[in-house]
């Protein structure tokens, strides 16, 4: 008998590009203790640029975007940017 880990498997993602993502800053702060910085970070990821765009649309170096996604990561418990992404997007400011 298969197990589930040999069945094939889709996932569809549907959104809206006209709706904001705006990931809430004070939400960010108050669940997760993110500096305000590190919130517009995790906004920036949220609406899908990577870490580069992200540290050019917000007029911060790489290497600063990279230290604030690290003690984001850390913060939230995620690993890496695709988990962060999974958890805020369960949030209700995320919708």
């Amino acid at each position: 008998m298969a197990g589930l880990a040999d069945s094939p498997a889709v996932a569809v993602f549907v959104t809206d590009p006209e709706s904001s993502t705006d990931a809430d800053a004070a939400l960010l702060s108050r669940l997760y203790g993110l500096t305000p910085a590190e919130s517009r970070l995790a906004g920036e990821l949220l609406e899908g640029r990577d870490l580069r765009a992200a540290a050019e649309e917000l007029g911060v170096s790489y290497h600063t975007a990279r230290a604030q996604s690290k003690s984001i990561f850390g913060k939230t418990g995620t690993r890496g940017q695709t988990d962060l992404l999974r958890l805020l997007l369960k949030l209700p400011a995320a919708r």
